[in-house]
């Protein structure tokens, strides 16, 4: 649960790192992500914004995850690509 940094290119700073394997395409949905998100420590305690892109790709390549949609944007491209995807999580605070 790190955050955004633009000094002098955009990146990732803090946060955790944790790597899941063996993930069933055709049960990976948003909702899917959201469990895993919680399973990995996020308690809901604010509003969590995220996004991904390809193992290897630079940051100006990230997409959105906040719908069905996204999630199958991620599916496809792992099936096209033959790769792993990261997926980075910002914590937003609700006041």
């Amino acid at each position: 649960m790190g955050s955004w940094v633009n000094e002098p290119q955009l990146y990732y700073k803090g946060g955790e790192v944790h790597v899941i394997h063996g993930l069933d395409a055709n049960k990976w949905s948003y909702f899917e992500a959201m469990r895993l998100l919680t399973e990995l420590g996020d308690k809901g305690d604010g509003d969590l914004e995220v996004w991904w892109k390809g193992k290897g790709t630079d940051f100006h390549s990230l997409k959105d995850l906040v719908l069905d949609q996204d999630a199958m944007d991620l599916t496809n491209y792992v099936l096209t690509h033959n790769c792993e995807v990261e997926i980075y999580v910002q914590m937003g605070w609700v006041f």
